[in-house]
């Protein structure tokens, strides 16, 4: 007998499945349908984290919805040209050398026969790189509502509201992180800050990470934070390991650096990206200038005692839509190359390379807020990016104008295509039953993986304090003891 139809993707027995999801437009109809002076509670609006430089700068293509589940796209790849040109010296054709010939040529009489007709040839490189798009699909679901919901002393108007924009704030985080860890997972220039004998005298690796461990990261990291209590996602059914994290952003745990990130490494990978002819955000003195995405402890280290500072508008990028797009992450201090981008929430990792969140989730007096985290900010190791342009694409569906009925909301524009989930809509919500679930479509294009630098170094803050009374307080260490 084959098992009932389960649209929800869910296991039906407990406590797998959150609730017999069913219609949004049912939602959207009752609302819509509300008779005249219905009274709902206000509700106050608070956004306390700062808007992810990983989700405005990103570049973002439309979904390839017609070509299937993993298309291919044909990449140019860089061409730059040798660095020894065979070229000689011209002389003008004297035919048979003879003095009439040389004569009618200008050239001395007695030069030998020449023939300058037939010029040196460079052979011109054409090469284009073939790349699959990785695609993905993940869901965020919202609080359950039932039919008892629908009354005077509640609010669901506000709560479909949240799905629609409060949610959308929190889905626009989610994507930051998405592409950060795609940067991070395709990128094939990983430098571990410790001495080596690869780029820039350092440890590097060229490891692209595995996309399917993303649930056992997640898994994972869920019973670290003791969100589960086994490693066991009971949302995927998905098992974690230690390991899931690294393998999935491609980082080699066994390989530990032994320094902070400093301005000599930061030199060195300036110079390499400029002779690759990776091109930067701006350029002065003939150089360009590169994005250095990193946390800000490390910023403070090398910008400390810095006074020859240039400012740098992230308007002046780009005309159009796209300086509107990158306006609003302001300007940006620049050095010795290098223009900082300080990201409030970079990158953190414990001793097994496993990402120590920047927020917890505690209670509220009705559900659940975000806190930072203390443990991030004793992250024994951070990461640090050079970003560029180059590395990769992101691809979404368009977003959706009206979530649909009478109702209108203010936009919610963050990139993705929030869907309801198809159901039998004649089904109205009884108790508890009623839940929305609401998947995104992503993908990501690899292009020019070896041009982007991750680095890996420590994270660590001050080690000791002394106060006004030479009362010296001594914190833990680099390697997180």
């Amino acid at each position: 007998m084959a098992a009932p139809f389960n649209p929800s993707g869910f296991p039906d027995s407990p406590p797998y499945n959150p609730g017999i999801p069913c219609s949004g437009n049912y939602f959207i109809d009752v609302l819509a349908k509300q008779p005249p002076g219905t009274f709902v509670q206000d509700i106050l609006k608070f956004q306390p984290f700062r808007q992810n430089w990983w989700y405005s700068r990103i570049k973002r293509t439309p979904y390839p919805m017609h070509l299937g589940p993993s298309p291919l796209r044909r990449v140019a790849s860089r061409q730059r040209g040798g660095e020894l040109v065979p070229a000689k010296v011209f002389t003008p054709s004297n035919g048979s050398g003879s003095a009439a010939d040389n004569i009618v040529s200008g050239q001395p009489i007695g030069t030998p026969a020449n023939n300058s007709l037939c010029v040196p040839i460079v052979n011109l490189n054409r090469g284009y790189l073939t790349r699959g798009i990785t695609t993905f699909n993940w869901g965020s679901q919202s609080r359950s509502f039932s039919a008892k919901d629908f009354n005077e002393s509640l609010d669901p108007f506000g709560d479909l509201e949240l799905e629609f924009e409060g949610y959308g704030m929190q889905i626009g985080q989610q994507i930051a992180s998405f592409q950060r860890n795609e940067y991070v997972r395709l990128c094939t220039t990983k430098v571990y800050a410790t001495p080596g004998n690869d780029l820039f005298n350092r440890v590097v690796t060229h490891t692209v990470g595995d996309p399917t461990k993303m649930q056992g990261a997640m898994a994972y990291a869920l019973y670290l934070s003791g969100a589960n209590p086994t490693p066991t996602d009971p949302t995927t059914g998905v098992t974690g390991t230690i390991t899931d994290c690294p393998e999935y952003l491609g980082l080699n745990p066994a390989i530990k650096p032994t320094s902070k990130m400093n301005q000599d490494l930061a030199n060195q990978i300036a110079r390499w990206l400029n002779a690759e002819g990776v091109n930067g955000i701006s350029m002065i003195n003939g150089a360009q200038n590169y994005e250095f995405v990193t946390d800000p402890v490390t910023a403070e280290d090398m910008m400390r005692d810095v006074s020859n500072f240039s400012t740098f508008q992230y308007a002046d990028m780009g005309k159009g839509k796209d300086m509107r797009l990158l306006e609003g992450l302001g300007s940006m201090q620049v050095f010795r190359n290098v223009a900082y981008q300080v990201d409030p929430y970079a990158l953190a990792l414990d001793a097994n390379y496993n990402i120590i969140p920047a927020t917890i989730t505690i209670l509220a007096d009705s559900g659940t807020e975000d806190i930072a985290n203390p443990a991030y900010f004793r992250a024994p190791y951070r990461v640090s990016m050079f970003y560029t342009d180059d590395v990769y694409n992101v691809s979404y569906p368009d977003t959706a104008a009206d979530p649909g009925g009478n109702i209108d909301f203010n936009p919610y524009g963050y990139m993705g295509d929030l869907r309801f989930i198809k159901f039998d809509t004649s089904r109205a919500p009884l108790q508890n039953a009623g839940w929305f679930y609401s998947e995104i479509l992503v993908g990501s294009w690899a292009a020019q993986q070896r041009y982007g630098v991750v680095i890996v170094h420590l994270g660590c803050a001050v080690t000791y304090n002394t106060d006004c009374c030479n009362v010296v307080t001594t914190y833990g260490s680099c390697s997180g003891t």
